[in-house]
């Protein structure tokens, strides 16, 4: 907050004096405190004022000085004072000042990987507090920066000194920014050309396996291997929203000997990251691999409520209805503990089944018995995710009963087996599916129960209790040379259930000996492209799977996860992350899981335009 008004009244007044006349002249002060005294020299100093701040100092109401607060937010008044003066600090105003370009900025190399940078000491009336120095391999193309703290800096009159290490050997072309108490940046100094060598010193090596995942949303956290090299005393860890080899980085944080870092409240984008390693003397290692994050950002969006069936305003609703929806969160996914269904108010017992992809479920709400005829209901229905703090969604809708319920007699039918029955040479991976149909008070999603082999295995529904499909996607591929006997149950929701005819049916598992294609195959491999028509495709994706492309450089340039379900086929069309078209290179490919190993690797080499 900014203080308009200082004010002090003066109890005693003494002179500074050096040694035993000080201490004499202090205790005279304060015996004649109440006595009138002579008029005293008196310095007054203030603290944490704004920095540029405009001061009209007044003793006893008149005017005796106009002082500026420095760069450190501090003002001095020296003025002759009397026991019992009133001295005001009125602020007058404040002026911020944008930093000149620094001048006489000369960069020298040495043999030892490092720079020694001078240039001109800026006046105090521009507040300068630190620098940020740039360089690259020519002027105006700067590709790298550090931030040049004042504790880095020394001072000698009108020339200021820094020495910045850990330069690998080569031509640089150095410039230098001002940044002051205001947050303001000055323009480039003019550019300064000099060679480094690493003849005398040998720097550390680079941080290893540098890693970064979003954890926990919103949050870039970053982790490397500590190095061996017993003269490393910590790590700098860069960061940028473009690689490297496009531009400097924009930030950096020392973390000392930490091997981790999170960056949080960031913006939702993507991030390019490094470490450097720094020793004893300061020589910094150099880049570590660069890795990037696409980063999604904290879940704020609340879950998705769809299908809620009977529909609003529908009128003769059959009075042993029961109540369905779905309820879907693509983030961080719906918590089942949540969901809530109230019919006029009072709670309806709900159960709930997985959807395909994990994502959320398809839920039905059975009265506990039969609806009042002819009386129109209120459904309310809620559900939260599982995000930190979570999110809610809410939905209503009304309808109307009739006079009657619905006397449901006929099974559910299921029909639609994938694969079909007999069918041989079967991959592995392919999920195993059947659709169910009831034409009266629908399925209960409850009630149905497949198994492979004898053994019941998990299943998801996507559909409606009138027409739903089942799946079961195995957790491993099925062996080859196998056959594969499956058979599915279930029952409708009516009082008491009619079950459907259960379903059996067996297939074949390709031979191991084929040519069966594993998750994730990449597709063509080598191959050169460049025809649309034949782009390069990574086949029957589990969900969670990568896809990530680098150049031959290790630069990330495109990313894929797997969010669309199972035994999905991703096509690369050719374009990086930001939809622009890649240069003809060779790309590699490199196709994980979801616990982040290796699971395919191969490469693409792009032909230029013919």
């Amino acid at each position: 907050m900014l203080r308009q008004n200082i004010s002090i009244i003066l109890l005693a007044c003494a002179v500074a004096l050096p040694g035993p006349a000080g201490a004499q002249a202090a205790k005279r002060g304060a015996e004649t405190a109440n006595r009138t005294a002579a008029a005293t020299s008196t310095r007054i100093l203030l603290f944490n004022v704004p920095p540029a701040a405009s001061y009209d100092v007044r003793q006893n109401g008149t005017s005796v000085a106009s002082l500026n607060a420095g760069p450190a937010g501090s003002v001095s008044f020296d003025g002759s004072t009397s026991p019992g003066d009133a001295i005001a600090f009125l602020l007058t105003g404040i002026d911020p000042v944008t930093p000149s370009a620094p001048g006489g900025f000369v960069a020298t190399g040495s043999t030892d990987g490092c720079v020694q940078l001078t240039w001109n000491t800026p006046v105090n009336t521009e507040y300068v507090t630190d620098f940020s120095l740039l360089w690259g391999p020519s002027a105006g193309v700067y590709t790298d920066s550090l931030h040049v703290d004042h504790l880095e800096i020394v001072h000698n009159g009108a020339v200021s000194f820094s020495t910045q290490c850990g330069f690998a050997n080569g031509t640089y072309v150095f410039a230098l920014r001002a940044h002051n108490s205001f947050d303001l940046w000055s323009g480039l100094s003019a550019a300064s050309t000099t060679t480094i060598s690493n003849e005398n010193t040998q720097g550390p090596p680079p941080p290893a396996n540098v890693a970064v995942a979003e954890n926990p949303a919103g949050c870039a956290h970053v982790t490397w291997t500590s190095s061996s090299d017993p003269s490393v005393v910590g790590y700098r860890v860069y960061r940028g929203t473009r690689p490297r080899a496009q531009g400097a980085y924009v930030d950096s944080t020392d973390v000392g000997l930490a091997n981790s870092v999170s960056f949080c409240e960031l913006a939702a984008g993507t991030y390019y990251l490094a470490v450097r390693a720094r020793t004893t003397i300061g020589v910094m290692s150099g880049y570590s691999k660069e890795v990037s994050l696409n980063l999604v950002g904290p879940d704020v969006t609340p879950p998705v409520i769809s299908q809620l069936s009977p529909p609003d305003g529908t009128t003769g609703v059959a009075r042993n209805t029961t109540v369905f929806f779905v309820v879907s969160d693509a983030r961080s996914g719906v918590d089942a503990s949540s969901i809530d269904v109230r019919l006029n108010g009072q709670p309806c017992d709900v159960t709930h089944t997985a959807i395909p992809g994990g994502t959320g479920y398809a839920v039905q709400c059975s009265p506990s018995g039969e609806l009042a005829a002819n009386t129109l209901y209120q459904v309310t229905v809620s559900a939260s995710d599982n995000a930190d703090p979570e999110n809610m969604a809410t939905a209503a809708s009304s309808f109307t009963t009739g006079a009657n319920s619905v006397n449901d007699i006929d099974p559910p039918v299921f029909s639609g087996a994938t694969p079909s029955n007999g069918a041989v040479e079967v991959l592995g991976t392919t999920p195993v599916e059947v659709t169910i149909s009831d034409s009266g008070l629908g399925v209960d999603f409850q009630s149905i129960v497949m198994t492979i082999d004898g053994a019941p295995v998990g299943v998801e529904v996507s559909g409606t209790p009138a027409s739903a499909r089942i799946s079961h996607q195995p957790a491993a591929p099925f062996a080859g040379g196998r056959t594969i006997r499956v058979t599915v149950e279930g029952c409708d929701r009516a009082g008491t259930p009619n079950c459907a005819v259960p379903l059996s049916f067996e297939f074949t598992v390709a031979s191991p000996l084929a040519a069966v294609a594993a998750p994730g195959a990449i597709v063509p491999n080598g191959f050169w492209a460049n025809d649309p028509a034949r782009p390069m495709e990574i086949r029957d994706l589990p969900p969670a799977w990568d896809v990530r492309i680098f150049d031959a450089a290790g630069t990330p340039v495109r990313r894929f996860q797997n969010k669309q379900g199972s035994a999905y086929t991703w096509t690369w069309d050719f374009r990086n992350d930001g939809g622009q078209r890649v240069a003809p290179a060779l790309y590699l490919v490199r196709v994980t899981d979801g616990a982040g190993s290796v699971r395919e690797a191969g490469r693409f080499l792009v032909q230029a335009d013919r």
